[in-house]
């Protein structure tokens, strides 16, 4: 259960959840640090009906309760022994024992193959005397498929995954809890979709309250890094007939036609709102920028790119130009107006010297244009440089005083953040 925003406090200009404020708090990833660990509980989770891979994995659990009390304290300390940490850290007879709990029949040895391709694998000879078998090509899929499937934290493989370290720590006592816990952790792989409702939330909370106690070793960064070295990203389905349909012909013709219509009416009804050649800020503000945001949708529209990453710098351009232009009615002011107006040309000389005095000009630049653009309504000896904002505010702030709130939040917050993805 995430906070809501309304719960998280602010300082200045950021946003903190409340469970950044826990004094002296320390952070653990089920992705980066755990998952590794259960990387033989995720192999089994995803190729498995979930009802026989439970069984499955509570027989790895029965074993390694069994080693553990014949250990005794010994067993407490370090990781868990359900981890790949932890069975690599057990007396060579205890880790064969184990191992064999998870690759007893030949369903398992399959599925437990994929692991024999890491050369970091702790206990990799133990692994690989049980599993007795040599990898393929097609088990790094198998091995992708598995860390997929539980790299949410909160996704049903993961929590089964994560039941299988709480069960564990609880039947060898490393750690108490009430009765009714204890029922609900033991029956966990009976329950019915009514039933873990609750008793996943309960899973969750209890493996990550004590995750740092139970591991601490290098294997999930080693893991990380020869997935890497060895292996290439996915790439994602591409579907392209589903693309095709969010362009269909007829589609496509439909907007074409309306966009035709509304560019005509605009243009018309400019011409028919012009009634002196005299300067009017106002009335070429809002044409000109209602005519540059038909013109935007219009080559989005006909060039297929309003699904596509450029379709995101349309749509924020497009936000602000409503809000830009809503601010504007709203304040109702001449001198807004023409200080917005102003402030275009200014950039237009700014921009345009700045080619001349540095000898460098974009390509995508025409000199020209934007001397016409500077000189519009008088010499750009006259025409100061605004640095700062033409409104001397911010689009969330023209945003709140016109009630376009929402669509800010919307339509021009995401589209306004750069790609963050690692791939």
């Amino acid at each position: 259960m995430r906070s809501k925003i309304s719960e998280h406090k602010r300082v200045k200009k950021k946003l903190i959840p409340p469970m950044a404020t826990i004094p002296n708090g320390v952070h653990h990833s089920w992705k980066d640090d755990r998952l590794p660990e259960m990387l033989w509980a995720a192999l089994i989770v995803t190729n498995f009906p979930r009802a026989e891979a439970l069984q499955r994995l509570a027989r790895v659990v029965r074993s390694a309760v069994e080693i553990a009390l014949a250990l005794g304290e010994e067993a407490n300390e370090g990781p868990l022994l359900v981890t790949m940490s932890g069975i690599a850290l057990l007396p060579a007879d205890h880790r064969a024992a184990l191992i064999a709990a998870a690759t007893y029949d030949a369903a398992s040895i399959e599925a437990l193959r994929p692991l024999l391709l890491l050369e970091s694998l702790p206990a990799h000879e133990t692994w690989d005397a049980a599993i007795d078998a040599e990898p393929t090509d097609e088990d790094w899929r198998l091995l992708a498929k598995a860390i997929a499937a539980c790299y949410d934290h909160q996704l049903q493989e993961a929590t089964d995954c994560r039941w299988v370290r709480v069960a564990f720590a609880l039947f060898s006592a490393r750690i108490t809890v009430a009765p009714e816990t204890v029922v609900t952790l033991a029956e966990y792989p009976n329950h019915s979709e009514e039933e873990m409702r609750s008793s996943r939330p309960s899973i969750r909370s209890l493996e990550i309250c004590f995750a740092g106690e139970w591991d601490g070793s290098d294997w999930a960064p080693q893991f990380w890094q020869e997935c890497l070295v060895r292996t290439r990203c996915i790439p994602p389905h591409f579907d392209q007939e589903a693309w095709m349909s969010r362009l269909s012909h007829e589609r496509l013709l439909a907007d074409k036609e309306q966009l035709s219509k509304i560019n005509q009416r605009l243009t018309n009804r400019f011409w028919e709102t012009l009634d002196s050649t005299a300067l009017d800020p106002q009335h070429e503000v809002a044409f000109g920028m209602a005519l540059y945001a038909a013109d935007l949708v219009t080559i989005a529209i006909a060039l297929g790119i309003a699904f596509a990453p450029q379709g995101r710098m349309t749509l924020r351009a497009l936000v602000e130009c409503l809000i830009t232009l809503r601010y504007l009615r709203f304040k109702n002011e001449p001198g807004l107006w023409a200080a917005f107006m102003a402030h275009g040309q200014g950039q237009a000389k700014l921009v345009s010297q700045r080619c001349e005095e540095t000898g460098r000009e974009p390509e995508y630049l025409d000199q020209k244009i934007l001397l016409e653009i500077a000189n519009d309504d008088q010499w750009t000896e006259f025409l100061p440089v605004e640095l700062g904002h033409w409104g001397g505010v911010d689009l969330r702030t023209m945003a709140e005083a016109t009630g376009s709130k929402v669509v800010y939040d919307d339509y021009y917050t995401w589209p306004s953040v750069l790609p963050q993805n690692k791939t």
